[in-house]
């Protein structure tokens, strides 16, 4: 019993594959470059949209429909063409490791800026705590060198007065 369902398995596998075709070649079909670029465009907008499909939303933007019209093309020729790519393992796989390449120096080049915006803002923060740590002079020096606490306004006024005239 186990043989013969193992058998009919095996046969259903090979007789329902058989008719699989290779998708012909899209009329428009996009180059390796441009599916890498496109694919490229929709990981960053799928990823951004995770992190705030809102934001998206409120400024109007529909992520695969800004992609088709960035590229100008429609939903059929990307399917189409990534039906092809995809059939024709070798040349996707060359399009994925461009997608990936670029995504690494995407990362790499967020990562760099980021150690930047970290130490500007340590280097502010260190500013901040060092200003803090500054004694307030107890009288200015102008007072100090007349030998007074504090000085009259109207007595510079007056001398002020006296020197104009």
């Amino acid at each position: 019993m186990k043989k013969g369902a193992l058998l009919f398995l095996v046969l259903a596998v090979f007789l329902g594959c058989h008719d699989v075709k290779m998708p012909e070649e899209p009329e428009n079909l996009l180059s390796k470059e441009q599916m890498a670029h496109i694919l490229l465009d929709l990981a960053l907008v799928n990823s951004a949209k995770g992190v705030n499909k809102k934001m998206l939303e409120n400024n109007g933007i529909v992520p695969d429909q800004y992609i088709y019209k960035k590229y100008q093309i429609d939903s059929l020729q990307f399917v189409e063409n990534n039906n092809y790519y995809a059939y024709r393992v070798d040349d996707y796989d060359e399009i994925i490791q461009k997608v990936m390449d670029s995504l690494d120096v995407i990362r790499k080049g967020l990562s760099e800026e980021m150690k930047k915006e970290e130490e500007r803002f340590r280097r502010k923060q260190d500013t901040i705590k060092e200003i803090k740590t500054i004694q307030p002079a107890k009288s200015d020096s102008l007072n100090q060198l007349l030998g007074r606490e504090q000085i009259d306004k109207k007595d510079v006024f007056k001398t002020t007065d006296s020197i104009v005239n």
